[in-house]
């Protein structure tokens, strides 16, 4: 791998809607303990609400591990932008605080 051979130091991968998210899903769960980060590309689910967000989040993170996934966003027309995406991180803070209470 290329981690072991200190190719690289970090691995992500960055699943998107309009392509098939299982190949993802299915690399990750072979190769999970490898792979640092997944950047799911939020905007391609077309997301435009801070409550869509966090569906799409919380959708995600049971596919691919919560502490792994980035939250992101598109700033070039697409997706949930601005003070929405603020509020959208702040709905996924509380609901994570929560979880991890629980």
């Amino acid at each position: 791998m290329l981690k072991n051979q200190s190719v690289i130091s970090v691995a992500t991968i960055a699943p998107f809607h309009s392509t098939t998210v299982l190949p993802y899903i299915e690399l990750f769960i072979k190769y999970g303990d490898v792979i640092d980060y997944v950047n799911h590309q939020f905007y391609t689910d077309k997301v435009r609400s801070p409550k869509g967000y966090l569906a799409a989040f919380q959708l995600r993170a049971t596919q691919f591990d919560k502490d792994k996934l980035l939250p992101s966003y598109e700033v070039n027309g697409r997706g949930i932008q601005g003070d929405a995406f603020s509020d959208a991180l702040n709905l996924l803070e509380a609901k994570l605080d929560l979880m991890s209470m629980e």
